[in-house]
């Protein structure tokens, strides 16, 4: 196998975070804080796996690149098998004392 072999399309994803802290109390220790987190913001899909198994029919050549297509099926050569997380977003409150 050649080099750079089972390589897929470029990865990009976005994660952001925002939170705010609202004090309350006399002693201003006790806080409530906002989280928004997000993972994979702008739901992007970004293939994960490639299908390398040729049945042999490869065997003569000696230097094959398995370049993934997103066209092609999972089954058949060089489609891709799995892709990483969809869109995650998550809102929490978190009550400091």
């Amino acid at each position: 196998m050649g080099r750079n072999t089972g390589r897929g399309p470029n990865y990009f994803t976005v994660d952001l975070r925002l939170a705010r802290r609202f004090g309350f109390g006399k002693d201003g220790r006790h806080s409530v804080e906002m989280i928004f987190d997000s993972f994979n913001l702008l739901n992007r899909v970004n293939f994960r796996e490639v299908n390398g198994n040729t049945g042999g029919a490869l065997l003569p050549l000696s230097d094959v690149r398995v370049k993934g297509g997103a066209g092609l099926q999972s089954t058949s050569f060089r489609g891709f098998i799995s892709a990483n997380e969809p869109r995650v977003i998550q809102l929490a409150l978190k009550l400091n004392f």
